[in-house]
């Protein structure tokens, strides 16, 4: 029964639609009370998409909410809630829905409180807690983008403890005591889209072969302040980081073991270098337990793994057993292969329906495959040895794929001899002379099927490869010009939208783009969108976007009162629609709507303008009172030292009803002069209301103080007899300290009045032809709303106006009004800059320029000459002109903050006379004030919810940073670095090219210019350079041109003796390329140096023509560079 309810039909409602068009109840006399358009409409007759909210709704709390739990602070708006440090061991209680954002640090929690799995949490904090992780703990939190758990004491992660995360962007686990990451901690199905992962002060001393590589998106990785061990079992992590260096940020970490690398930088060390001792390889810490990749389909018996059907884009070859001997990998979105060496066993290798463009070299190295399927790809590519390896293969499927050309090199004549059945049909084979091997290999061996056709050129279109006639036809069709290079992806033009492709030098077949402006994606095929509010479409409003995920793109404008069109560039007239009393003279706009205009002496009431206006008539406020005017009354606003209902009866200001004016225990004391009174202040302090704290330096001189009070300094400030000069405080300038920059108003009938200097007559016409003028000045608001400057008589059309109204600056001159769209920041300094000229006006706020045109042009020698520019606010006879004639549209109240800096055509403009500041402070600073008035010294004032503090710069302490701070002992001492704590110690952190406890020994490398290369420490701790690739020389200094590595993959045969001879098939087998040349004019290298081979052995097993094996040291070119030649090796070949 749900009827006899005001149901508010809002978006706070959609759950019930949902639940209606679920299941089969109804309600059948429930109606809608609200909002308005959808008031009497029957509850079972709405769509979820009727029930919508505005946008400020969108983020407001139901009134049937939980409540924030207690302890927890709650903020609505943002969706987060903060229970800090409130001792709880378990959470067993509901938090409000709105929250996306949770911190629970600094309690006593165990486990991870299963109730929060229902929230839309993005954020979840869990620092110093006592969590202990476990397998699929976060399986439920699939929203979550930052995860925070530092300070847990946690030991080890177990197998997949972060499964689910599918949207994690950011891990932190500092301040743990972790030993070891496994490659199954993190999985590429739940972790692709993890940028930052911090584990800076753990344990940390392995970290398991492929872990990195699993995290593609990964760009920030601190392991900082861990004792990892450099050994032979870590060389494949700092390869991948060495290799990494320009995507991922890697925080510098250091060796801590073996002690011969300790405290040298993983990123610098050479790979060669990161051996094991004799057994440390039977000790490994970090091996994984998986037996099962994620989501597939193991058995142990029969050795079978299958990772079918699973949407798989990459292939978590460190999860699979070594012993599998069948690997279904089919239906799957993979679109390039690992090197499958590893697996041994593997006798079925099953890659069908996926994204494979080509096969690179060796890259199925698997001796007892027998069965490999790659039907259903995208293959186009296959290049010399793409085949190698295979010495059992049986059955070879290449049907359903791109194929035109095979090049005979692809197969070793070893694969080919096993091959049994072979599958081609559906391709796009280009039956020429390069092909004519294929089609009398599979006549010969009849080890196609029939089905595999020739799709060019035309006149052996359709003909299968079996045909007899085949081969000789090929054979005549060689064109040496045609292009058919199928491994230039590029060639296909896969970059969209004018994208530039590069071909990978890493893979024959794969390619990345190069995305114009605007544009982005793999094949730059989506748009980036950009902030369509960021050239400030909105004259006369605020623009607001994201409306809708579908159309980033859309804006709309929010007009201010009076404006319309779709950028608000359009005056409505709100008088139109107002009908005003007959007696009234007319009606003119107001800041929320049209104002009807009496004539001068009445007021307007119900009956029209038949009230009089007291203020006028009788102008009964004196001594410069503000008149209130009310029907049948008024009511004056005093001005300090006098009071009564006119304000005709004088009264001590320093006995006001407001109080004492004087600050800090100021002596207020009255005088017959403005502003009636002054403060004598004490020593320590200075200004008009004793607000300016001054902070004397003592030096002594036989006892005497140094500085001290003179009346050389105006405006109280003091004499410093060591330097011989005014010491000016904030806001004061001059040689006197008597120029005053900044004031500070704080009061309703606050302002201060700047005498411009009037035209002289000789330059009177150059003054008329002028055609412009600029104002600018600064301003710290501490309130919103309130005037800035005023120019003008109150009555000409030729005025300006600058006033903040709900946040925001809104300036008028003429028919023009401006808004600056976004809020000013309060307590902050903000620089603005207003031009005028005949034809537009252009405002200024720091970085955001709007500006209009004049509807007619104006010249501006009203502005020219005006005597006084108003700044804070105005007096009372001003205000009300100004008013009245809608130059002001703010109702009461000065500008509240610190204003100056002021400058009118280029020229500075200063405060003087008394007679011109009406309730002001002199002096004020632009830093926000921080504690008691006061500002931070020596650095950055922070705030809370509750208080605010000073954190100060280096070198500085006290409540406000005004201490020099005393060097510690490590301050003292640390020489060429800066002073870090860690783990409750103070440590001497070097800059780069010094080392030590206290940084005094210099870096061997400190001043060795490499050229084309890096300086690193090499044996004997002797500095050595590491030349870029074609650069060589002690000094990387000479660029190699003929000397180069060519990677060659061919054979090595070793004769034991006259009749046994062993053999190895498929290897690198590299050689320099200058070494080959015999007659060249070119020189190898330069004078004084040859082309030299660097080598290393390595151990292989090669086969005996007696059927038997042997291992043997083979030799291996793993680069070539010049080196300096000896007397009897220098040589020019000619």
């Amino acid at each position: 029964m749900l009827f006899d309810n005001p149901w508010n039909c809002d978006c706070q409602l959609k759950w019930l639609a949902d639940y209606f068009d679920s299941s089969r109840t109804r309600a059948l006399r429930a109606k809608c009370a609200g909002p308005g358009n959808k008031a009497g409409t029957l509850l079972q007759n709405l769509n979820k998409s009727d029930l919508k909210c505005s946008r400020y709704e969108e983020h407001s709390v139901s009134t049937c909410d939980v409540k924030c739990p207690r302890g927890c602070s709650c903020d609505a708006r943002s969706g987060g809630v903060r229970c800090i440090g409130q001792n709880w061991s378990s959470v067993n209680f509901p938090f409000p829905s709105f929250m996306t954002s949770l911190d629970l640090s600094n309690n006593k929690l165990r486990e991870l409180p299963k109730s929060l799995s229902r929230y839309a949490l993005k954020e979840l904090i869990l620092i110093n807690n006592q969590l202990e992780l476990s397998v699929d703990m976060f399986k439920e939190f699939k929203m979550l983008e930052i995860l925070k758990l530092d300070g847990n004491n946690i030991e080890s992660l177990p197998q997949f403890a972060f499964s689910g995360l599918t949207n994690l962007k950011e891990l932190s686990l500092r301040n743990n005591e972790i030993s070891c990451i496994a490659n199954d901690t993190f999985t590429p199905f739940d972790m692709h889209k993890l940028s930052r992962l911090d584990l800076y002060e753990n344990n940390l001393q392995e970290i398991g072969d492929g872990t990195l590589q699993q995290l593609s998106t990964l760009e920030y990785f601190n392991i900082l302040n861990n004792p990892v061990n450099c050994n032979c079992l870590f060389q494949s992590t700092a390869k991948y980081m060495q290799s990494m260096q320009k995507q991922i940020a890697f925080s510098s970490p250091k060796c801590n073991e073996p002690q011969y690398l300790e405290g040298f930088y993983i990123l610098d060390i050479p790979l060669s270098d990161l051996k094991c001792a004799p057994g440390e390889t039977d000790h490994v810490k970090c091996q994984t337990g998986s037996k099962c990749p994620r989501k597939c389909h193991c058995n142990e018996k029969t050795k079978i793994v299958d990772c079918s059907n699973l949407q798989l884009t990459t292939i978590e070859l460190e999860m699979i057993p070594t012993e599998t001997k069948e690997l279904l990998l089919k239906n799957n979105q993979i679109e390039s292969l690992p090197e499958l060496h590893r697996f041994k066993e593997l006798e079925l290798l099953d890659l069908s329906s996926n994204r494979i463009r080509g096969i690179s070299p060796n890259t199925f190295s698997l001796p007892k495959l027998k069965f490999l399927m790659l039907a259903g790809n995208r293959i186009g590519c296959l290049i010399e040895n793409s085949f190698a390896g295979l010495p059992n293969l049986n059955m070879l499927t290449l049907n359903e794929n791109r194929i035109k050309k095979i090049p005979e090199s692809a197969f070793p004549a070893q694969v080919l001899n096993s091959i049994d059945r072979i599958s081609l049909s559906d391709n796009e084979l280009d039956c020429d002379c390069k092909l004519e091997w294929l089609a009398r290999w599979i006549q010969q061996e009849h080890t196609e099927t029939g089905e595999a056709e020739c799709a060019s050129p035309s006149k052996l279109k359709g003909l299968t490869l079996l045909d007899r006639q085949i081969p000789a036809i090929m054979r005549q069709n060689c064109d040496a010009a045609k292009n058919d290079d199928q491994c230039n992806v590029c060639a296909s033009n896969p970059c969209k939208n004018d994208g530039k492709c590069l071909n990978s030098s890493s893979s024959p077949f794969s390619f990345q783009c190069i995305c114009p402006k605007g544009f982005k994606g793999n094949t730059c095929e989506q748009q980036a969108i950009a902030d369509p509010c960021a050239d400030s479409p909105c004259f006369n409003g605020i623009c607001r976007s994201g409306l809708s995920d579908d159309e980033p793109q859309k804006y709309w404008c929010d007009c201010l009162t009076g404006f319309g069109g779709e950028h608000c560039e359009e005056k409505i007239d709100l008088c139109a629609a107002k009908s005003c009393p007959a007696d009234s003279i007319g009606c003119v706009d107001s800041i929320n709507a049209p104002q009807c205009i009496c004539p001068e002496g009445k007021l307007l009431s119900l009956d029209g303008c038949k009230h009089e206006d007291m203020c006028i008539s009788r102008k009964p406020c004196k001594n410069d009172g503000r008149c209130i005017p009310s029907l049948g009354g008024y009511e004056c606003e005093c001005p300090r030292g006098w009071t009564g209902k006119d304000c005709d009866r004088p009264q001590s200001p320093c006995q006001s009803a407001d109080g004492s004016p004087c600050f800090n225990g100021g002596v207020c004391q009255v005088t017959h002069s403005a502003p009636l009174f002054v403060c004598n202040c004490p020593s320590n302090f200075t200004g008009q209301y004793c607000e300016l704290e001054r902070r004397y330096e003592v030096y002594m001189n036989d006892g005497a103080q140094q500085i001290q009070r003179d009346e050389r300094c105006r405006n109280g400030h003091s004499f410093d007899k060591k330097t011989d000069s005014c010491r000016c405080s904030n806001g004061f300038s001059g040689t006197q300290c008597e120029s005053i920059q900044t004031i500070s108003l704080s009061e309703k009938r606050s302002y201060a009045k700047i005498i411009l200097p009037s035209p002289s007559s000789s330059s009177t016409s150059v003054i008329k032809t002028r055609s412009s003028i600029n104002i600018t000045l600064s301003i710290r608001p501490e309130r919103k709303n309130g005037i800035v400057m005023y120019l003008g008589d109150g009555v000409k059309n030729d005025f300006v106006a600058v006033e903040v109204i709900s946040g925001m600056v809104r300036v008028r001159h003429a028919d023009i009004a401006l808004v600056i769209q976004k809020s000013v920041e309060l307590d902050v300094e903000h620089r603005l800059e207003v031009v005028i000229n005949r034809t537009a006006l252009k405002v200024k706020l720091n970085e955001v320029v709007v500006s209009a045109t004049k509807s007619s042009a104006t010249q501006i020698i009203d502005l020219l000459y005006a005597k006084n520019l108003f700044i804070g606010g105005l007096d009372s006879d001003l205000f009300a002109k100004a008013r009245a004639s809608g130059h002001i549209t703010i109702e009461s109240g000065s500008f509240s903050g610190c204003v100056g800096k002021i400058k009118v055509n280029d020229k500075a403009m200063f405060f003087v006379g008394a007679e011109n500041l009406k309730n002001v402070a002199l002096g004020c600073t632009f830093r926000p004030s921080c504690i008691n008035g006061a500002s931070c010294e020596h650095g950055t004032c922070i705030s809370s919810k509750s208080s605010r503090s000073c954190k100060c710069q280096t070198g500085w302490t006290g409540p406000l940073c005004s201490v020099k701070r005393v060097k510690t002992e490590c301050e003292a001492n640390c020489v060429n670095g800066k002073c870090i704590t860690i783990r409750g110690e103070e440590t001497c952190q070097c800059s780069n090219g010094y080392s030590g406890k206290e940084c005094t020994i210099r870096d061997p490398c400190a001043g060795i210019d490499c050229g084309h290369g890096r300086c690193q420490i090499g044996r004997r701790n002797k500095p050595v350079c590491r030349c870029q690739r074609n650069y060589s020389g002690d000094r990387c200094e000479l660029r190699e041109n003929n000397c180069k590595l060519r990677k060659h993959f061919g054979s090595y045969t070793y004769s034991e003796s006259n009749s046994k001879y062993c053999k190895i098939e498929g290897i690198e087998r590299n050689w320099c390329e200058g070494r080959r040349i015999k007659h060249s004019r070119k020189q190898l290298c330069h004078a004084g140096y040859e082309c030299v081979e660097q080598s290393e052995d390595r151990l292989l097993t090669l086969s005996c023509n007696d059927g038997s094996t042997i291992t043997k040291p083979v030799p291996f070119v793993k680069s070539c560079s010049c080196r300096r030649a000896t007397r009897q090796s220098s040589f020019f070949l000619s």
